[in-house]
């Protein structure tokens, strides 16, 4: 029988942040956090500044500077349990401006990252693999890769105002990691999240009806309160969509070995040199809300994947079967609930 372990560990950190006005239309944030996890024996200590200029009462140039740490999963750590965090650089600069009466905000931002301390599998830090260990898929990780990643993004929002409201952004960026492997010295190949680009459309609206004389009267109506779960009109009332495109995902197209009937990544291969096929969806929801009293209730109808576009989740190399596996994500999917609130 296998020996079961069980561990315990413990986390705890802090914040400071202060607010520095040294000039009439300039902000200054510095800041610093610390973490300390017991599971791998680490205290990080993350500095950070950010800053805001106020250019104009509607324009604003910004820009932040910080270190941040990220723990390694836990499926990591139960093999490698003194693996150390991950570490990233992070620089930013951007605008910000606003349209006054319209209720327009929009924003662009750059941004520059570069990762290192990140885990690497054992494996690929062989020169020569015999067949049987291109084969095996290896539990231990060495802290040695590292990566960058750069981009544009812009943000543009418009607040409820006269029932509506609207979001719009869109993201352009380029990720890449270092190749750990001795015959790969020098390259850099797609990090897992290298999307490339990115957009998320969004709309709502919303009307109240408290305030209509007509609606007040139709609530006190008893018929009304027993029928509200399917009343298409309610205290308040909202519908909204959203839209999302992603680039397609990066992935490492494995090899099938018709002799011992196995997947595996051959040590030449380019890691990530496949991709997904974009991924885009349409969702739809609506949502009615009631007060009765000291009750609440909101009821919820969602419409998910409006145009069942076909969007991979994964591809799955099973031995055994020569043929990759398709894992998909959800089709068309109408749901629906409620929600009871005192």
């Amino acid at each position: 029988d296998a020996q079961k372990r069980r561990a315990t560990a413990y986390k705890f950190g802090g914040f400071a942040s202060a607010i520095l006005r040294p000039f009439e239309r300039v902000k200054v944030v510095p800041g610093l956090r610390f973490d300390g996890f017991t599971g791998n024996k680490t205290l990080t200590v993350s500095p950070r500044l950010s800053g805001v200029y106020s250019l104009t009462p509607q324009c604003d140039l910004t820009g932040a500077l910080g270190v941040q740490y990220q723990q390694p999963d836990y499926a990591v750590l139960a093999g490698n349990p003194l693996c150390p965090p991950k570490r990233a650089l992070t620089g930013i600069a951007g605008v910000e401006y606003r349209f006054g009466e319209a209720g327009v905000q929009c924003i662009v931002e750059g941004f520059y990252k570069r990762y290192d301390h990140m885990p690497v599998d054992s494996s690929l830090l062989s020169v020569d693999q015999s067949v049987q260990e291109e084969f095996s898929t290896s539990h231990g990780v060495a802290a040695i890769g590292a990566g960058r990643s750069y981009g544009v993004e812009a943000f543009a929002q418009k607040k409820l105002t006269r029932e509506f409201s609207w979001t719009a952004s869109y993201s352009l960026s380029d990720s890449k990691n270092k190749d750990p492997r001795p015959l790969h010295a020098g390259q850099w190949y797609p990090g897992d999240y290298d999307f490339g680009q990115g957009v998320t459309l969004s709309a709502g609206w919303k009307k109240e009806l408290l305030k209509a004389p007509w609606y007040r009267a139709l609530k006190q109506k008893t018929w009304f309160k027993m029928l509200s779960p399917f009343m298409p009109v309610a205290d308040r009332n909202e519908l909204s969509a959203r839209w999302r495109y992603l680039g397609g995902r990066p992935y490492t197209q494995s090899i099938y070995d018709t002799t011992y009937h196995r997947w595996h990544i051959e040590a030449a291969s380019l890691l990530n040199a496949s991709r997904y096929l974009d991924y885009h969806t349409l969702d739809l929801r609506w949502e009615r809300r009631f007060g009765f009293g000291f009750l609440q209730m909101m009821y919820y109808f969602d419409l998910q994947n409006v145009y069942d576009r076909k969007n991979v989740w994964q591809y799955l190399f099973v031995d055994g079967r020569p043929q990759r596996s398709v894992v998909w994500q959800l089709p068309f999917f109408p749901a629906g609930g409620m929600i009871i609130g005192f």
